[in-house]
């Protein structure tokens, strides 16, 4: 039985963020496309603040325009629906964690709001315990964190490579496409148990 599921941030929370990136990065050269990644690398490691992060992107696309989009992409706010999703699992007595390769701007976007202080158990990124996102290090950490063994939580994701390091380290995984399959899926998990 689920006891709790473990929200992917970039797949699940804020897409938009995260799909933006990855089509920035498909119109750029390798080289250029190597910059914004060691960039993201180092914001997410803690290595620097998004203030740094985006004046590294001033200085990679050599324009302010495109570090003004991304700073009103984080300080927009968190999809209503996924508040609800929150709410109608903790109605479940399931437990909700929120992991990305985030960095202080999205804990802090977050954590912001106390509506999803009080309905999210654990959001929690690379700094939070100073392992990579996807480390058995990590995951331990956020489990324990949690509070509940692997086999009872479900790994929300669209990313293959996430959802397959998951099921590595004993989570259930579910390939997230829109919210709606997504509680029906959770509502049949629960009815079956």
């Amino acid at each position: 039985m689920i006891r709790a599921v473990i929200l992917d941030y970039f797949s699940v929370i804020s897409p938009d963020i995260y799909e933006i990136f990855e089509n920035e990065m498909s119109k750029q050269s390798t080289e250029v496309g190597a910059q914004i990644k060691d960039s993201l690398n180092q914001y997410y490691s803690g290595i620097i603040n998004f203030d740094s992060f985006v004046l590294n992107l001033e200085g990679i696309f050599r324009t302010k325009t495109i570090a003004t989009f991304f700073l009103k992409l984080y300080d927009s706010n968190i999809p209503p629906h996924v508040l609800y999703f929150a709410k109608n699992m903790h109605a479940h007595f399931l437990k909700v964690a929120i992991v990305g390769n985030i960095g202080e701007k999205e804990i802090d976007l977050l954590t912001k709001f106390d509506e999803y202080t009080k309905e999210v158990d654990l959001i929690a990124g690379p700094l939070t315990y100073g392992f990579p996102l996807m480390s058995e290090e990590f995951f331990k950490q956020a489990l324990n964190d949690i509070g509940e063994p692997p086999e009872k939580c479900l790994l929300i994701s669209k990313h293959l490579d996430y959802l397959s390091f998951g099921k590595k380290i004993g989570l259930k995984t579910y390939q997230f496409d829109n919210f709606n399959n997504l509680t029906k899926y959770i509502q049949k998990e629960i009815e079956a148990n």
